[in-house]
């Protein structure tokens, strides 16, 4: 990997020499960790040895943890791209706000490693733009790929449902996956308008709470009086209903 390139004349006086004993350069080949002398030319290039020697003197480069490991120096090797800046991408969990049931969708963000379909992050909206490809904080957009999908929450149950069916089969062009690791249920988050009883439903989370405020998280049905309850169908005796957030 090229680097500030090493003078073709340059008095004794001007090289700077000295030692290191680790933790400071690595070869700009193989990305070794370098021990021992090596001299500075004004130009800042840096090579092994105390003065050079054409059949032993290396280019040497400041040391970098991150590429020590060999899928990282085997990236860099073939790209001639540093990436020591860029950030792993981490889960956002989402937070549906009253004025987003107003509205009646969100805004959901997702990054991809990209030989890794199935390592796919949420991540929020500062995350998501944060992907680049120039050595910067945020995800490698080199190793990630990244989408958004607009997410229905509010409306007829099978409305809402088949939006966001539809919606993630696009998705699932750019994210391949997505529907399998992700968005496996199209109603999360979602607030159902009474269209009737309903039998057999699902929440992941998000959309009611037990009469001592628990988020609940299971199968649900809806009975005449439009009240939602814990249980897929309705049980004779059995009345643990469960309440919209709020």
């Amino acid at each position: 990997m090229a680097g500030a390139g090493r003078p073709y004349v340059t008095l004794p006086e001007k090289l700077r020499v000295d030692i290191t004993f680790g933790n400071e350069l690595m070869y700009s080949d193989t990305l070794e960790e370098y021990f021992g002398e090596y001299h500075v030319y004004p130009n800042n290039a840096i090579y092994s040895d105390g003065e050079y020697n054409e059949r032993t003197s290396k280019e040497l480069l400041p040391l970098i943890r991150p590429l020590q490991s060999p899928q990282c120096k085997r990236y860099l090797q073939l790209s001639k791209i540093l990436f020591s800046q860029h950030t792993a991408p981490t889960n956002y969990y989402v937070t549906v706000a009253p004025e987003d049931y107003q509205v009646g969708s969100i805004t959901r963000f997702f990054i991809q490693k990209i030989n890794e379909p199935h390592r796919i992050f949420e991540v929020n909206s500062d995350q998501f733009k944060s992907v680049n490809t120039v050595n910067q904080p945020g995800p490698n957009g080199r190793l990630y790929r990244r989408d958004r999908i607009t997410w229905t929450i509010t409306g007829n149950i099978n409305i809402v449902r088949e939006k966001n069916i539809a919606a993630t089969r696009i998705l699932d062009h750019t994210l391949p996956g997505i529907g399998t690791y992700i968005l496996t249920d199209p109603t999360e988050f979602s607030k159902i308008q009474y269209t009737g009883p309903q039998t057999n439903l699902f929440t992941s989370g998000g959309i009611y709470t037990t009469s001592n405020l628990l988020n609940y998280v299971g199968s649900y049905h809806i009975r005449i009086d439009g009240n939602a309850y814990q249980g897929p169908v309705q049980v004779s005796g059995d009345n643990r209903q469960i309440f919209p957030v709020k």
